[in-house]
């Protein structure tokens, strides 16, 4: 069951890094524009 958890937790470490590197790759974009 720990374990489960654990690889839920780091798949959602992963998405949420990504999320935060799109995001913040738009908002560069947007002030250079």
């Amino acid at each position: 069951m720990l374990s489960h958890l654990f690889i839920l937790f780091e798949c959602f470490k992963i998405l949420a890094c990504q999320w935060f590197q799109f995001f913040k790759c738009h908002i560069i974009l947007l002030f250079l524009n």
